[in-house]
């Protein structure tokens, strides 16, 4: 927690009373919120002072982990109208994962892989993922293609399916998103199934809801080991730089405001 800058976050809270002791007591909630959301301290310190009990000028750590959220579901990523028909797009293929997998924090992947489905973030997904971040049980890139299993598979991350994942993964020692691929490979042609459903992981019954990418076909063979091309890295970035100038764009304006 020493990347972040406590006393620049209690410099900023001073006008609204809220003290160094309070900070400290909710390091806990503060960094991981800082480390998944990347809020700085002076994005932190914002959302502190919005969220505080305006009677006892206290810290409310439940409705700063709400305003948190809520801030990230508005930056960038996608969000339409539940009933607002989407445009369908084309599911990144398995190169574009691995890089991806790679070059992003759990929050931006979530954003990304959502995009790439033309599909809507859930409320409580970016929250689920951060609770497994903050276990550090698993590195940041194989967390992510358990994201883009989930959202693939059930176009959500809930928490049963990634609790569940997660303690198959690391029983098995997944530690890098080839072998989660891998894993995942070998998991359905054993269950002669290319459609995991929300209770079948263990099981392997149940028909999926969507269609499958190629990864998931029993008989898919993978591709040789190779660099990721120029192109799918110029399209990452890109894709990386509108997420970011929308960020800057909404933090400006909340500083204006």
């Amino acid at each position: 927690m020493a990347s972040f800058d406590w006393d620049l976050l209690a410099q900023q809270l001073m006008p609204a009373q809220i003290n160094r002791d309070q900070l400290e007591e909710n390091a806990q909630l503060i960094f991981p919120l800082h480390d998944f959301y990347k809020i700085d301290e002076i994005g932190m310190a914002q959302l502190i002072e919005a969220s505080k009990n305006i009677m006892t000028n206290r810290l409310e750590p439940q409705r700063l982990r709400t305003m948190a959220r809520k801030q990230y579901l508005t930056q960038g990523a996608p969000v339409p109208a539940v009933d607002a028909p989407t445009k369908p797009r084309t599911p990144p293929t398995e190169a574009e994962v691995l890089d991806a997998a790679q070059r992003l924090a759990p929050a931006d992947f979530l954003q990304w892989q959502h995009q790439r489905l033309g599909t809507i973030i859930g409320k409580f997904e970016p929250q689920t993922v951060m609770s497994l971040t903050q276990r550090h049980a698993l590195p940041d890139s194989v967390v992510n293609v358990l994201i883009h299993y989930l959202v693939t598979n059930y176009q959500i991350v809930n928490q049963n399916s990634m609790d569940r994942t997660a303690n198959d993964w690391l029983s098995n020692h997944i530690d890098t998103p080839e072998k989660a691929f891998a894993h995942i490979r070998e998991f359905l042609q054993r269950n002669n199934t290319s459609a995991p459903g929300r209770s079948n992981y263990r099981r392997g019954t149940v028909t999926p809801k969507t269609k499958q990418p190629a990864w998931a076909d029993p008989n898919y063979q993978p591709p040789a080991a190779k660099p990721t091309d120029r192109s799918t890295q110029a399209k990452l970035a890109a894709e990386m730089a509108k997420l970011r100038k929308n960020r800057e764009e909404r933090t400006k304006g909340g500083t204006r405001s």
